[in-house]
């Protein structure tokens, strides 16, 4: 089943794969939607940045991050290296 979504720059981009998700509501403070177009733009970063996270930890793969906040592999791997998270570690 295909889901039709937008990247973090607007563009449409259409997933394939399924993944098994969960929904989790979190508090926040309200002065994040300052920084924010809207809701929607603080729900998509917030996903990103909590994917972004886990993958940094090691806790999901490359590919699961990126399913998780929406993008596909490379966009999330290029993403996640503005960020400064490297896609492996070298060590």
């Amino acid at each position: 089943m295909a889901q039709h979504r937008t990247d973090l720059k607007g563009r449409p981009r259409t997933t394939t794969t399924t993944l098994m998700l969960t929904t989790l509501d979190i508090d926040f403070p309200a002065t994040l939607l300052l920084h924010a177009r809207d809701s929607a733009a603080l729900n998509e970063r917030s996903r990103f940045l909590l994917a972004l996270k886990y993958f940094e930890l090691g806790e999901l793969s490359s590919g699961q991050a990126a399913q998780m906040c929406g993008l596909g592999r490379v966009q999330f791997l290029d993403e996640a290296a503005r960020c400064g998270v490297p896609a492996t570690e070298l060590t």
